[in-house]
């Protein structure tokens, strides 16, 4: 499946261990932020998550810290069909439950799209900050396709919207609409090269925000990678950071200043999305993590983050 003729999008750009302003990462507020994300986890969950903190300050800290459901829970559960159901999530389109995760698509089924997705909806302007975090792992063979990624939307027709297949990577078609992806596939001449990862703040897959390809390898490598993603209600900032688990070097970071209330409205559902097209692989979730908006801390686990 083709992207087409006429993608838009700035020159990409190689942010590797620091953010936007050039400062380090991973240290000061953001360190804070990430010890404060991790604390309804498994010390085995925390790790993994550990290497994701997040820049975007002490206000963030502070909506993470306070951000707790209606019985100030913070949840974590396991892959299995009574939990997700506890924890509120449920699996879209071609979204198939594994003992170890979710597998979004399947490698060598071509023009599949599939999700997870949490269906109570945050709320943008309850708490100063939003997380979500990702452990996924993209297995294929030589020719892998297409992508996966971090969706917020407020679409009319609940959590129950999934995009499209193929370069759509499951996100194109929902509206209003943010999504952060991981694009693996290389369609057309004029897109980005791949792999990489982008800020899409319109959910248009030609439309490219905020991107690097520098990721420090190749996530369809079929090594455990995480994609975490933080916003900032204060001051509007986007942070998205991409690593492959088990090295110690640094995550690529994007950021980029964006009103997701102004984008998206008061409220705001929460997906993970992948798709294949005329290439294929196995998307897995491993880990999801959502914390802010209203809700406590929800996390699906899997003991090898």
């Amino acid at each position: 499946m083709s992207h087409g003729a006429g993608c838009t999008f700035p020159d990409y750009r190689v942010t590797r261990g620091e953010d936007s302003t050039g400062g380090s990462s991973g240290t000061g507020a953001g360190g804070s932020l990430a010890a404060a994300a991790t604390g309804g986890m498994s010390a085995g969950a925390a790790a993994g998550f550990a290497g994701h903190s997040s820049t975007a300050g002490d206000a963030g800290t502070a909506g993470v810290n306070g951000a707790a459901g209606a019985d100030g829970s913070d949840d974590t559960g396991s892959w299995s069909a009574p939990e997700l159901e506890q924890l509120g999530f449920s699996l879209l389109g071609s979204a198939k439950l594994q003992f170890d995760g979710v597998d979004l698509t399947r490698d060598r089924v071509g023009t599949q799209a599939g999700g997870i997705a949490q269906r109570e909806p945050v709320e943008l302007g309850v708490d100063p900050a939003l997380h979500v975090t990702v452990g996924f792992r993209i297995q294929g063979g030589e020719l892998s396709g297409d992508g996966m990624a971090i969706v917020l939307h407020a679409s009319p027709d609940g959590y129950l919207k999934l995009g499209g297949s193929g370069g759509s990577i499951g996100y194109d078609g929902i509206s209003p609409c943010i999504a952060i992806e991981v694009d693996i596939e290389k369609q057309v001449e004029v897109d980005l090269p791949t792999p990489h990862l982008a800020v899409m703040s319109g959910c248009h897959h030609e439309k490219h925000g905020v991107s690097s390809s520098d990721l420090g390898g190749d996530p369809t490598d079929g090594a455990d990678w995480i994609l975490s993603v933080d916003w900032n209600r204060v001051n509007h900032m986007l942070e998205v950071r991409l690593r492959r688990l088990d090295t110690s070097d640094e995550p690529t970071v994007l950021s980029a200043p964006i009103d997701l209330v102004q984008l998206l409205g008061a409220r705001a559902f929460v997906l993970v999305s992948a798709a294949t097209g005329d290439l294929s692989a196995t998307h897995s979730v491993r880990t999801l993590h959502v914390k802010g908006g209203g809700l406590g801390a929800r996390t699906l686990e899997n003991p090898a983050f």
